[in-house]
């Protein structure tokens, strides 16, 4: 409606596909998974996709004598890693909580394998350099590291692990090619112009040109010169909603996450509640530097395990 209302009904069919098809699984998805066991069975083909894809490439790579790295996923498959590293996150988010879903740490078959399964993922993602997707590995190990060892008989596995975690933080620092300061210093300065265009149409967005356009055109009258020439999106969600869609879709974005956490009662488990936590920080720092929505594996990513906790919840609530 909004873009009608800016430019005309031919136009708003002609942007339909670029602008606004994708996020019809926003609607659809909800609607067409409804069962707690098609959600659960999509959710392991998901997994035995990333899996399936991980093995792929690492095979390609050894045969193809090229280097096992982001480079490969994104020249093999068209995978970008950021993507790649949030679907692994989620998982391990799943498999975190499931260990310390018992008081006290118990060394089990199934915890072994759990365990070595979230040493093999962050393997997968220092491989990767996802600066975003480490940090949140790390605030997840940390957050269910101090929930299991925080009894007096397990503290002394605290004072091993964090230095073992400060270490490997450390270690991928080193190992990345951008720093984390001069990614966000870059990412500061598109910032800076979408935040210009926002204030222009605060209410209802500015549809009348792609997102790429608008930036370009305000990097054009800064004398950003070279930021044209990169020509990219904002890269950061919150701004390219407040962009597009002005505060007016924004709320209508934040009543998905507000439709979630109205459903907890005292019947949902905590081990539920620290997933679905686990899913919106994973979103958050995913949103703060990607256009998550502007490509199929995010929007797939959202909308899926979105769907997912709300059916699980209102299972449980019921």
């Amino acid at each position: 409606m909004s873009a009608i209302v800016q430019t005309n009904l031919q136009y708003t069919f002609k942007i339909f596909d670029e602008e606004f098809s994708h996020l019809v699984l926003l609607f659809l998805v909800p609607m067409m998974l409804r069962g707690s066991e098609d959600n659960k069975l999509l959710s392991l083909s998901l997994l035995t996709g990333l899996v399936v894809a991980c093995i792929y490439v690492f095979v390609m790579s050894f045969l193809l004598k090229i280097t096992f790295n982001k480079i490969a996923f994104l020249e093999l498959l068209k995978l970008h890693h950021t993507y790649l590293s949030i679907y692994t996150l989620f998982f391990v988010n799943i498999l975190l909580s499931s260990i310390s879903s018992n008081k006290k740490l118990r060394f089990t078959t199934q915890n072994i394998i759990f365990s070595a399964t979230i040493i093999v993922a962050f393997l997968l993602l220092f491989v990767l350099g996802s600066k975003v997707a480490m940090v949140v590995y790390f605030i997840f190990i940390a957050f269910y590291a101090f929930k299991l060892f925080s009894g007096k008989k397990q503290c002394y596995f605290l004072v091993l692990f964090i230095p073992i975690l400060v270490s490997c933080f450390f270690i991928f620092n080193q190992k990345i090619d951008t720093t984390y300061t001069s990614a966000l210093n870059f990412r500061a300065e598109i910032w800076e112009q979408s935040l210009n265009s926002i204030k222009d149409n605060p209410f209802f967005g500015n549809l009348k040109m792609n997102e790429k356009d608008i930036l370009n055109f305000y990097h054009y009258k800064n004398g950003k010169y070279y930021l044209m020439d990169s020509d990219l999106n904002s890269h950061n969600q919150f701004l390219s909603f407040l962009i597009k869609y002005g505060f007016v879709g924004f709320i209508i974005l934040l009543f998905f996450v507000f439709n979630l956490f109205r459903m907890k009662n005292v019947r949902v488990s905590k081990v539920k509640i620290n997933q679905v936590i686990g899913f919106f920080i994973i979103m958050f720092f995913t949103f703060y530097i990607e256009n998550v929505f502007d490509r199929h594996h995010g929007i797939v990513f959202f909308t899926i395990f979105f769907n997912y906790y709300l059916v699980k919840i209102s299972d449980e609530k019921a």
